[in-house]
């Protein structure tokens, strides 16, 4: 097993492609510590904005994970879609445990971040719908409109949340703060 450093990302580093092409398990450790995480000093505007932020990946992320191979996955017949969904889910794992070390590495109150996406409205519905997607899609018949609509689903959570909660964490990493976790989304 070889650990890795974030920025040693699948995408960004041959070798690493190469390990993983030939079967070799590779995984990414993460630490933060020293001055690149300075939680403490952020504003209280920017400490809910990230704290949010992490609840949705991790929450989103958890559920890409366990969709793509049990609710999508099932229904392509193209060999090489199920080998891109497979590696996609594995990508989704992996970007889970990083929030997890994030949330691990600043916060007195783990529970609190974990649990946000139940006690905070806009979240709560974001998550809820799309969770709702995916469950119809497990449930009953299997319809083209449930399959195209967890498509869908997909889209959304890759394009337009999982992108804004990383343009929030770029914006503090550019601002000098947060530096770490700016890094390990980058």
């Amino acid at each position: 097993r070889l650990l890795i450093a974030p920025r040693f990302h699948t995408n960004q580093v041959s070798f690493v492609r190469k390990l993983i092409e030939e079967k070799h398990e590779v995984g990414f450790f993460v630490m933060v510590h020293g001055s690149c995480e300075n939680y403490k000093y952020l504003t209280p505007a920017e400490k809910r904005m990230y704290d949010l932020v992490l609840s949705q990946l991790i929450f989103m992320d958890s559920l890409q994970t366990n969709n793509l191979m049990d609710n999508i996955n099932p229904y392509i017949t193209a060999p090489e879609i199920n080998a891109c969904l497979s590696r996609q889910s594995y990508e989704e794992a992996n970007h889970s445990k990083s929030y997890a070390v994030m949330v691990e590495s600043i916060s007195d109150n783990t529970d609190l971040i974990y649990d946000m996406w139940k006690t905070d409205v806009k979240l709560r519905e974001k998550n809820t719908y799309i969770a709702g997607v995916y469950e119809d899609l497990s449930n009953g018949e299997l319809t083209d409109e449930k399959l195209l609509l967890a498509l869908f689903a997909n889209q959304i959570l890759e394009g337009l949340y999982f992108y804004a909660g990383f343009a929030a964490i770029y914006a503090l990493g550019k601002s000098g703060k947060m530096l770490g976790s700016s890094q390990m989304i980058r």
